[in-house]
């Protein structure tokens, strides 16, 4: 089955990870808060029948 690598950090090398999870679902619903009012970047990687794909674009958003 195919499974994702996903991951959310304060640094855009990902040098400290908020986030760092393994799932088999497409969607991804944070447990607890992320911090207010910064920018955080977010990837993820698909692991399928030929192994796992390269991380994706690194995408940001900026937290209220």
């Amino acid at each position: 089955g195919t499974s994702y690598n996903f991951q959310i950090s304060t640094s855009p090398t990902f040098a400290a990870l908020l986030v760092n999870i393994s799932t088999v679902t497409s969607t991804y619903t944070p447990l607890a808060n992320l911090p207010a009012a910064k920018t955080l970047y977010w990837r993820v990687k698909v692991n399928g029948a030929n192994g796992p794909s390269v991380w994706s674009t690194v995408f940001n958003f900026t937290t209220p």
